[in-house]
Order: C-alpha cells, then sequence, then structure tokens
C-alpha cells in the first residue's frame, strides 16, 4: 500500500496533468488513509509540565522577580527622561544601567524554573506586540497569550503573578 506522502505526491502530479478523475480517486485515497491513521494511531494526552522547584524556591523566585522589577521600573521612568534632548544624555545612560541591574538580578536570583518561565511569557508578549501593535492595551495583550495557549499562557494561568511582565 502507498503510503500518504506517495498519495499526496501522486494527487500532486495528476491534478497538474488535468487528470480529474485520477486526482478525484487519489484525493479520497489521502483521506481514507489520514482517516484509518487517525483511528490507529489515537495520540495521548500530552502530560502538563510539573513546576520541579520547591515552594519555599518558588516563593523566592516571586521575590527576585520583585527586586529584578524595581530598577527595571526606574529605569523606564528614568527613560522618559530620552524625550527631551536636553535630558537624553543623562537620561539615556542611567536609564540603561538600571535595566541592566534589573536583568542581572534576574539572572542571579531567579531559578533556571522561572527563567523558562519568563522568555516563554516574553516572547509570547512580543507576539502579541506584533499582532496587536505597541499601542495595545495590556490586557489586550494578555488575553491575545491566553488565547495562543501554549507554554506561555499555561504559566499565567498557574501563577496570575506573572502578568507582571506585561507591565516590566
Amino acid at each position: 500500500m502507498a503510503t500518504e506522502a506517495q498519495l499526496l505526491t501522486a494527487l500532486k502530479n495528476a491534478d497538474a496533468a488535468g487528470d480529474t478523475d485520477a486526482a478525484r480517486k487519489l484525493a479520497a485515497a489521502v483521506l481514507s488513509a489520514r482517516q484509518q491513521g487517525g483511528q490507529q494511531q489515537t495520540q495521548a494526552p500530552q502530560p502538563q509540565q510539573q513546576d520541579e522547584r520547591s515552594f519555599p524556591r518558588a516563593i523566592a523566585d516571586v521575590g527576585a522577580s520583585f527586586v529584578g522589577a524595581v530598577p527595571k521600573a526606574a529605569g523606564a521612568f528614568v527613560g522618559l527622561g530620552s524625550l527631551s534632548p536636553i535630558t537624553a544624555p543623562v537620561a539615556d545612560p542611567i536609564s540603561q544601567g538600571l535595566m541592566k541591574a534589573g536583568a542581572a538580578t534576574d539572572e542571579m536570583l531567579l531559578s533556571d524554573t522561572q527563567k523558562q518561565k519568563n522568555a516563554a511569557v516574553s516572547a509570547a508578549l512580543a507576539d502579541a506586540v506584533r499582532e496587536l501593535g505597541s499601542d495595545a492595551e495590556w490586557t489586550e495583550k494578555l488575553a491575545y497569550v491566553m488565547e495562543q495557549g501554549g507554554v506561555a499562557a499555561q504559566t499565567i494561568k498557574e501563577d496570575p503573578s506573572q502578568t507582571a511582565m506585561l507591565t516590566s
């Protein structure tokens, strides 16, 4: 019996040759093969990834997240000085330094698990900004991330404090 890939190749060739009768038969064979394959191969549900952190480590990660967020928030505030050509030469380096301090704090204090969660949520938020635009409200971005599902949505469902990344 032909594989699905072989049937699809034959279907494309028949369609390209204009042989509609053969194309219909091959399309029916592909559908039949897919239905039989679906009946024979029931896909086991994916187990949810367990958070291997201990409770005290998870609490420490929450604290470390806030400790890292303080200089980042201050950096964002100071970064507003970049809007003025007079204050920009002073504000820019201070803002960048504060942002780097927050990132260094995260790197030193957060567990690997939390770093992975942060990366997943950050990537999902970047996708949301690309889709919705940078002027979208944070609630719209959160709704977008949750609709997309995946690791980021699961992370936010399990730990709503992850939404703090929306503002940092």
